[in-house]
């Protein structure tokens, strides 16, 4: 896809049930707000987010929200129409998607691996099957982990990563 499509499709990903904005950098100071909604009270805020550059952002958010059923949260656009930044939700967390601009310290960071964990082992499968439909490439298909996570490992097209599982990680309460 190119241009007007992949803003379509970004416009798309944007009319889910989340408070979106976007955001056009008209210069290195100034930014043009296009859309907003207020932020609920109800909101999480996550406090680990991690950052994801990919050679075509536009790419990587199709198929993260196809595939691994992230949604799109905010797209922050340069003048050129490129993603400059975009935040995509899965559950409680965020995912940070950026283009490599070769001017960037980012420019040649990754591939990567990251994890998420599902409610369920049903919606691990789901998952599953829809990587499988989508013909991306499966690193290990479905199993049972030693440790008690029902979990496949899949590449998104810019190599990075992703484990989707039910391994939830607690974390004590400092007393």
């Amino acid at each position: 896809m190119g241009g007007r499509q992949d803003r379509a499709h970004i416009g798309a990903l944007l009319e889910h049930d989340s408070p979106v904005y976007i955001l056009n950098v008209m210069n290195e100071h100034t930014y043009k707000r296009e859309r907003q909604t207020p932020m609920d009270s109800q909101v999480i805020a996550p406090t680990l987010t991690p950052s994801v550059p990919y050679d075509d952002p536009r790419q990587a958010m199709r198929w993260l929200t196809d595939v691994l059923g992230f949604r799109a949260a905010g797209v922050y656009e340069d003048p050129d129409g490129s993603v400059a930044h975009a935040e995509l939700v899965w559950r409680t967390g965020v995912v940070y998607v950026s283009g490599r601009s070769p001017n960037s310290p980012w420019a040649n960071v990754g591939p990567t691996s990251i994890a998420l964990t599902a409610e369920d082992a049903e919606t691990v499968d789901r998952y599953y099957q829809q990587a499988v439909a989508a013909g991306a490439e499966i690193i290990r298909p479905l199993h049972d982990a030693p440790y008690g996570s029902h979990q496949f490992d899949v590449r998104d097209p810019g190599g990075n990563f992703w484990t989707v599982g039910t391994y939830q990680a607690r974390i004590p309460v400092e007393v």
